[in-house]
């Protein structure tokens, strides 16, 4: 019936559970969780038509599971020189965002950087889009360079908001990522990416009744070689508040080393939020204070398609009370979790 233009399809699923518990007073305790179940799909018809859906079912605050559809486009491209996308995909604004989906097998780590943080857990960064993606590889004597540009729906009033089927303002978001692998360093791949944005008033908020510009710079590198990873990554967030005429000025870097020794990486990271107080956009959610950790952790590969990972964290963060008084302290965590594909 359908030639040789047959849609072909594929079904691969992730998932998690584990246990972890922190210092912080609103979760001193140890805690047992289901994590989520990631369900990807992708299929082609034919040899330039692409379709790709990721589905989530995860866990969330007391005891709340969710669905939600993270991931859903379809794409048409020239070979690798060339392709356009339409559909909800991951941001380039962090090269991390990019490497890995919600699957938490496929990250060494049990917990994303501050930088990588998705919106509805407290990141301070766009994750998701929904707009029109283009992009392509070349191919020069010197190595790789992907391209990409994108027009989205920008952020919405609420941080959380990710403008999936609407946008609330007539702008719309900008960004564009270079990545450059060299072809005498195979194992080394860095790049860059910039966002511009202008998020709505929220009517809602007596401090939120005018817009907000935003841009965003970021920078990264990987090098995964066979017995050392290095993976790290520098973003610069500016907001203007077209109500108080303020600026805002906010920096996330981390840096991560792992050392794959068989079945065993034992890894480390640093991750540091350096934010300017009283930011009217991430004040509801108490994104503007300022935070360092340290984690050290170790991931076991229990088969070719499952891991366990034992993570413990040090560090220091601003609290904000009701009274909106800032405060600071140390604090300590750990984690353990088992992650599988199938």
């Amino acid at each position: 019936m359908f030639g040789e233009d047959s849609p072909e399809f594929s079904l691969r699923i992730f998932g998690d559970i584990g246990m972890h518990g922190d210092s912080k007073s609103d979760h001193s305790k140890a805690n047992f969780s289901f994590g989520s179940l990631d369900f990807v799909i992708s299929g082609s018809m034919g040899e330039r038509l692409t379709f790709f859906s990721e589905s989530l079912i995860e866990g969330e605050h007391a005891d709340a599971i969710f669905f939600d559809q993270e991931r859903a486009w379809v794409a048409w491209n020239e070979g690798d020189s060339f392709y356009l996308q339409l559909g909800m995909d991951n941001s380039v604004i962090s090269r991390w965002n990019r490497l890995y989906n919600h699957g938490r097998w496929l990250e060494t780590t049990i917990t994303r950087p501050f930088l990588a943080t998705f919106e509805d857990q407290g990141g301070v960064l766009p994750m998701h889009f929904q707009g029109l993606e283009i992009g392509g590889l070349l191919a020069p004597a010197a190595g790789d360079l992907e391209w990409v540009a994108i027009i989205a729906n920008g952020r919405g009033a609420d941080i959380e908001d990710r403008q999936r089927v609407h946008d609330d303002n007539t702008s719309k978001s900008f960004s564009t990522s270079l990545t450059f692998t060299p072809s005498s360093m195979e194992a080394l791949t860095f790049g860059a990416a910039a966002l511009t944005d202008i998020i709505p008033a929220d009517l809602n908020s007596a401090v939120r009744n005018g817009s907000i510009s935003e841009q965003i710079y970021d920078a990264y590198f990987t090098w995964l070689g066979e017995q050392l990873e290095w993976i790290g990554e520098y973003a610069w967030v500016i907001h203007h508040d077209g109500v108080s005429g303020s600026n805002f000025s906010h920096r996330l870097i981390y840096l991560q080393m792992a050392m794959p020794l068989d079945d065993w990486t034992p890894y480390t990271r640093f991750d540091l939020k350096v934010m300017d107080q009283n930011d009217p956009y991430f004040v509801p959610v108490d994104q503007d204070l300022d935070q360092w950790q340290q984690l050290l952790g170790v991931r076991h590969e229990l088969t070719a398609s499952s891991a366990i990972k034992l993570e413990i964290g040090f560090g220091h963060g601003q609290d904000r009370d009701a009274g909106g008084a800032v405060s600071s302290d140390d604090f300590i965590s750990a984690a353990l979790q088992i992650s599988w594909t199938f």
